[in-house]
């Protein structure tokens, strides 16, 4: 069967502009066929979006949710950008195992190019770290848990440095950027690596960038890389020791107030400082190792980080960490997908203050809180694909009746509620009659006429004379909600 509502069809409904013209990256967005529903990360120069697949996609059958990466809008066009983000895509898409985030699908729609991706229930390490640190006691993640996600992050991350071409060469592939940001962690307690853009291999096409300029987050940089001298798999290396300093200690190895001191600490050779008492000494070992200052000090493959770290676990935990600290795991997840509920209010709010729904409501913040669940409740139906085998010519009807009920949803919730947005005309003669006063007391609601500025005060205009009164409105049918057809529809519907 064959979806009605065509994309672009749908990215009108919602405000986002036309073919031709430079994409908007907002909730309800269609990019190729896939249909944006909130942020899940901003750059300087690229997202990442929760979306879902649509059309064909969506019938296909697969994930009912995905991460969709793409450059930000205004810069599509950069011509560098757009070749640094196609060599990230072609790499990262080779990559396949259990601890890298799967790249599905690549495109470009509009002249913006996107990345497909799966969307991991949960959230990055730093998020787990500062999460513990506010909710739980000792403030800090516990010792086998950190070295387990570490240990992860470190096989996906050899797999990564393995990768060949099509010659059967190694690439040389070097991450450049692992870090407590770059690590994502699901509520199985698995690592999932992320984030290839500055990653340096042999088939890079675009290796010489603006400026020599060192990129990367300073303080889970590698000496040698910080100074910007050649780098291999063993700047990756200290990387991950430095994410598992910080994951145990809550700081990078040399931290300070600005990068300049840090940088200068990394610069001067000066030693690491003591570790705590509650570190172990087997993963102090581990940890001075990692973070030698010369590259021929470290573990020379991240294969054998991961081994030695396996070997501590394995060690002070019967079961797996995932299965040890499942709860804590579980609170961190469902805490991440209230901060995703939370962001997903946002983006409805922000289609609540369009044009489309000003010109029939006013500002929603004047609306009150029922109204504004109603009407939240409403735009996320919109999104919905229309029922299967519906005419097309009655799509825009069904979207002016949906803010039409909403409207008279609101006229049931009492006259003073809808003053505040609409101020009734001045009438002359003689107050309301008896009749008019009972009717209100009984809840049925007032004949309230649009200001003559509205939109739909014009149309009410060209369709009833003026000599006669405004029709009362009909009283609001209960809502039956759509069939759940995906994570976001079901929690769309355990709202109401």
């Amino acid at each position: 069967m064959s979806d009605p509502r065509e994309p672009e069809e749908a990215a009108n409904i919602f405000g986002a502009l036309p073919q031709g013209e430079q994409t908007v990256l907002r909730c309800g967005t269609f990019i190729g066929d896939y249909q944006l529903l909130y942020p899940i990360a901003n750059g300087g120069m690229g997202a990442v979006w929760a979306a879902r697949p649509c059309g064909r996609r969506r019938r296909d059958g697969g994930p009912t949710s995905v991460a969709l990466k793409t450059i930000l809008p205004h810069l599509a066009g950069d011509a560098l950008l757009r070749t640094l983000f196609q060599d990230e895509l072609r790499v990262a898409s080779r990559i396949h195992h259990p601890n890298v985030v799967q790249i599905r699908e690549t495109g470009e729609s509009n002249g913006l190019l996107y990345a497909v991706m799966d969307d991991i229930d949960g959230g990055s390490v730093d998020s787990l770290h500062k999460w513990v640190a506010a909710n739980r006691k000792p403030a800090r993640i516990p010792e086998e848990l950190a070295c387990h996600i570490v240990a992860q992050a470190a096989r996906g991350l050899h797999q990564a440095h393995e990768l060949r071409g099509d010659d059967g060469r190694l690439l040389e592939l070097v991450h450049r950027d692992t870090s407590p940001q770059n690590v994502l962690v699901d509520a199985n307690g698995r690592a999932h690596l992320i984030d290839f853009g500055l990653a340096k291999h042999s088939g890079r096409m675009a290796e010489a960038t603006r400026s020599s300029s060192v990129r990367g987050k300073l303080r889970f940089m590698a000496p040698e890389q910080a100074l910007g001298k050649p780098t291999g798999r063993g700047a990756d290396v200290w990387a991950l020791g430095a994410t598992l300093h910080y994951l145990l200690m809550g700081t990078s190895p040399y931290d300070g107030p600005n990068d300049m001191i840090v940088l200068h600490a990394l610069m001067s050779g000066q030693p690491l400082l003591p570790f705590p008492a509650f570190v172990s000494p087997a993963v102090a070992r581990v940890l001075r190792t990692s973070l030698a200052r010369s590259p021929d000090d470290r573990y020379p493959t991240a294969e054998l980080f991961a081994e030695e770290l396996e070997r501590i676990v394995l060690a002070s935990c019967a079961e797996s960490p995932g299965v040890v600290h499942r709860d804590l795991l579980a609170a961190f997840v469902e805490s991440c997908r209230s901060r995703r509920e939370a962001s997903f209010d946002r983006a409805l709010a922000s289609l609540a203050d369009s044009p489309t729904v000003l010109a029939f409501l006013g500002p929603r913040e004047q609306l009150p809180h029922e109204a504004r669940e109603q009407l939240s409740e409403d735009l996320a139906l919109l999104a919905e694909p229309a029922a299967q085998g519906r005419p097309r010519r009655h799509r825009r009807a069904m979207f002016v009746a949906a803010l039409l009920a909403t409207i008279v949803g609101i006229g049931l919730l009492g006259s003073s509620s809808i003053a505040k947005i609409w101020e009734p005309p001045a009438i002359s003669g003689p107050g309301p009659s008896a009749s008019s006063v009972s009717a209100v007391d009984e809840g049925i609601p007032p004949q309230i006429a649009p200001p003559p500025s509205s939109p739909l005060a014009r149309t009410t205009a060209s369709a009833v004379p003026a000599s006669r009164p405004l029709p009362a409105p009909p009283r609001a049918r209960p809502r039956t909600p759509p069939k759940a057809t995906s994570t976001i529809d079901t929690r769309l519907n355990e709202r109401k």
